[in-house]
């Protein structure tokens, strides 16, 4: 992933990106974050796509990780919309 940098050069962290993206267009940014929302709503959806991925390149315990981190990203994109 190729980092993203502010106009002084520093690297954005995810948080720091997503909150200027609202801070410069807040309406694009609510509806991306809806779209997120919405998709990750469906957790059995979410699972059924990890369970594709062959268990030769992803263990169970990595899809709960990763559906875990999924989770917790949603969430912290709903704070910062509802802030």
């Amino acid at each position: 992933m190729t980092p993203i940098h502010d106009e002084n050069g520093k690297m954005l962290s995810t948080e720091e990106l997503v909150r200027a993206c609202k801070k410069r267009n807040p309406e694009v940014t609510k509806f991306w974050i809806g779209k997120i929302v919405n998709i990750m709503k469906d957790q059995q959806k979410i699972k059924c796509i990890f369970d594709r991925v062959p268990d030769q390149i992803i263990s169970t315990v990595s899809i709960n990780f990763a559906i875990a981190m999924l989770n917790e990203n949603t969430e912290r994109l709903k704070e910062i919309q509802d802030d």
